[in-house]
């Protein structure tokens, strides 16, 4: 894990253990952040994208549909669709609703 992440997870889990709830924990953790991290260059680690696959397919194999699964995971459908293999059904100019398959 990246040091600014371990940074990230300290700062969290100082404000939960301080018991702090709802926008009184956000504004704790983003004060403390912003306290130690502040006007830095920061370079914020990508998704693990095979965990993120992995549990895009388990959603899907649970029988999430494919809008809910991007919604969760914040992928567009194609990109859930990419994921599990299923072909995405583009429409072509001129088709109308009752056509496209």
């Amino acid at each position: 894990m990246s040091a600014l992440l371990e940074d990230v997870r300290y700062e969290i889990a100082i404000a939960v253990d301080a018991g702090l709830q709802g926008p009184d924990l956000v504004d704790a953790i983003v004060t403390r952040l912003c306290r130690r991290i502040g006007g830095q260059a920061i370079n914020w680690p990508m998704v693990d994208r095979r965990q993120r696959n992995a549990a895009i397919r388990r959603d899907s194999e649970s029988g999430m549909k494919a809008n809910e699964i991007a919604r969760r995971h914040g992928v567009s459908r194609k990109t859930v669709n990419n994921i599990i293999g299923r072909e995405v059904v583009q429409p072509t100019v001129g088709m109308g609703r009752d056509q496209i398959g």
